[in-house]
């Protein structure tokens, strides 16, 4: 085949994606992302696939500071498909698309992209029908002409590859790529189509490549029957639950609710998590109850739209989000053995380097009025601006607060503000009740709402302040037992959508000096959370505190933060100024949280246990060394428990050596200490 003329590169086309992201922000394009120059492949993985996040205009405008210079992407909206025609170097995709259109009609003129000139290899862009936007379709297309098989064209589609459009550069030939209007014209330089200028596809088109799921279909129920057949296994019953009250918990189209359902469930039945059968049946029951008999009961039809519309690709993606690759066990056993050599070891990610791991749950903890709320906001703040150190430092990533204490109008949204937050990826999340009025969300009954919120928006973290706030209140928050049945699912959305989940808590009102022991609750918050960080005020200096890494599995544990907290004006109104609080970090402490506390206690009054104690032990001392059983038998014969004598020797900051043999303990007051009190 041989091509027209291309266009040649223009001077000044260095910077393609920092030029044409503007523009086509203003067209109304979504999807715009940065494309390697050399490899054609995305600069931003994340943004493509079938879990990839649609990139707003927002995103793409701050990409251009580190990407201005690569090619530009457009992952298609929902329902907008390319098709993709090669017809170079012996390619024939030309002679395919004429062959079709011999048996499905002309495909109606479009706006295309190419950077070959005026040639037929291009790709043109088509809208499909609403009903078949949720459809996977065919990625190639083939036919059949004088004996021979073509092909050579491919379809471009949400979650299959992307558009590569002006202003790029052709990684090859060095061309521009350029939009061709549906007259065959040249867009003018600058100017690129709208999303309404696409044409529409041909309904013969829409069937023949949507022919497998049709199908599929055809068989009045047979295909939801040999697909409950085929699909019995149930390895994760319990993430059935979800599924269902998805459609449940939802107030608009039941219709569409249900064919949401549907797919979302029979793909994770085909992947194996639990029984098609016994999620149909489930979804079945709740699609009749809450149709009332006032409308055609269509769910076989949906059901068998969902089963066709179950792909490779999709069953694959639910196995490796939910640990499932390795080998299924046979049927009727529950058990599986995996062996360690068959585990692939995996590095640590962190959403705050070293202090916050991704995709788990984490704690907040501390009494009340140390600016626990405020520095999560901080937080939240930095990661919406890619400034927090991690592992998303110049990515910014969108966040959900579900807060039930503070109003956002008057504190969240001005210690937001106060952050330097971008508050178009900050998320007020609520649940709604049938009456139509707001709610909070109650776990883990919301958590299937939340999950389909956290992979549309792209975000990476979910702050629930106070975390008890969001616990079933019937739930006993003393249970280990009950409490492990509120948070476990919160840590498998955590990994299912790659988020930290960060709940705020208190401590109890104890004089433990354990900051974990401290966490308000049954002790189950503390050892299911991966992560604890303790704020507490510091003890040596008003005004100033100290946030704490108490916990952390994953890692080594990070030296303590010094913060202060600071009035800052971050709005005037007609009503006045608006003023927040805002958090000024300081530089690294090597106190624990334990230390804090400890001294915190020491230091409340001499009338205290540790301050009673310390004095008897000083007077206990003062002559010479002890073996420290002897000290501790003396001390509880004087009524101080042991922890007070521990705590009291940490005070007086007393020496412990080892002596003789056996080894024996020994304790003394450091040397040149008359009045460790003083």
């Amino acid at each position: 085949m041989t091509e027209a003329s291309v266009t040649p590169e223009p001077a000044g086309v260095d910077h393609p994606f920092g030029t044409g992201a503007p523009v086509y922000a203003a067209a109304g394009w979504a999807g715009v992302i940065p494309v390697d120059r050399e490899a054609k492949k995305p600069a931003r993985s994340e943004c493509t696939g079938h879990d990839g996040f649609q990139a707003k205009a927002v995103d793409s405008a701050r990409w251009i500071t580190d990407h201005g210079t690569c090619n530009l992407g457009l992952r298609l909206e929902k329902g907008l498909i390319g098709i993709d025609v090669d017809a170079y170097n012996g390619k024939r995709g030309d002679e395919t698309i004429a062959a079709l259109e011999k048996e499905l009609g002309e495909l109606p003129p479009t706006c295309s992209s190419t950077a070959r000139g005026e040639g037929p290899s291009r790709i043109r862009l088509y809208w499909m029908p609403q009903d078949w936007i949720y459809q996977t379709l065919a990625t190639k297309l083939t036919a059949e002409a004088g004996g021979e098989s073509l092909s050579d064209v491919e379809i471009v589609q949400r979650h299959h590859r992307f558009v590569q459009a002006w202003p790029s550069v052709h990684q090859k030939t060095g061309s521009v790529y350029r939009w061709y209007r549906p007259d065959g014209s040249l867009f003018p330089e600058g100017e690129v189509p709208r999303l309404r200028d696409f044409a529409a596809l041909p309904e013969a088109w829409v069937a023949h490549l949507t022919k497998r799921q049709r199908e599929r279909r055809e068989g009045d129920g047979a295909t939801v029957k040999e697909f409950i057949a085929a699909h019995t296994e149930a390895l994760r019953p319990r993430l059935m639950a979800p599924v269902v009250d998805s459609f449940t918990a939802v107030n608009g189209s039941r219709h569409d609710s249900m064919r949401d359902a549907l797919c979302w469930g029979a793909r994770e039945a085909a992947a194996g998590l639990y029984a098609a059968g016994d999620v149909f049946g489930q979804l079945g029951d709740a699609y009749a109850a809450a149709l009332h008999d006032d409308r055609e009961n269509d769910f076989e039809a949906l059901a068998a739209f969902a089963c066709a519309a179950v792909c490779d690709e999709d069953i694959e993606a639910v196995k490796e989000r939910h640990g499932m690759t390795t080998a299924a066990p046979p049927k009727g056993e529950r058990l599986r053995v995996t062996r360690a050599s068959a585990i692939t070891v995996k590095v640590t990610k962190w959403l705050w380097k070293e202090r916050l791991a991704r995709a788990t749950l984490a704690l907040l903890a501390g009494r009340e009025d140390i600016g626990k709320s405020t520095v999560a906001l901080t937080v939240a703040a930095q990661l919406t601006r890619g400034t927090l150190p991690g592992d998303f430092e110049g990515s910014p990533k969108s966040v959900v607060v579900v807060a039930t204490e503070d109003a956002w109008e008057q504190t969240i949204s001005p210690r937001l503000m106060a952050a330097g937050g971008d508050l178009d990826r900050v998320l007020k999340v609520d649940a709604i009740s049938p009456e139509g009025f707001e709610e909070q969300l109650c776990l883990p009954a919301d958590l299937a709402g939340l999950k389909a919120i956290c992979l549309e928006e792209d975000v990476a973290l979910i702050i629930l302040d106070p975390l008890m706030s969001a616990v079933d209140s019937k739930i006993d928050t003393h249970k280990d037992r009950e409490i492990r049945k509120a948070l476990d699912p919160l840590v498998r959305l955590a990994g299912a959508v790659d988020a930290s989940v960060l709940g705020l808590i208190h401590h109890n009102k104890s004089s433990t000096t354990d900051p974990l022991t401290a966490v308000m609750g049954g002790k189950a918050f503390a050892a299911v959370a991966r992560t604890v960080l303790t704020a507490s005020a510091d003890p040596d200096d008003d005004g100033r505190y100290l946030l704490s890494q108490s916990k952390n599995n994953l890692g080594r544990k990070a030296p303590s933060l010094i913060y202060t907290i600071h009035g800052c004006a971050v709005a005037e109104t007609e009503d006045g100024t608006v003023w927040a609080s805002k958090i000024k970090w300081g530089g690294e402490d090597d106190r624990t949280a334990a230390d804090v506390m400890e001294a915190a206690a020491a230091r409340s009054g001499d009338g205290s246990a540790a301050g009673e104690a310390a004095e008897w032990m000083a007077d206990f001392l003062s002559t010479c060394e002890l073996p420290r059983a002897d000290v501790i038998k003396a001390g509880r014969a004087e009524s101080f428990s042991e922890s007070a004598l521990k705590r009291a020797a940490k005070r007086l900051k007393v020496v412990s050596t080892a002596q003789g043999f056996p080894r024996t303990a020994m304790w003394a007051l450091p040397p040149h200490s008359l009045n460790q009190l003083d």
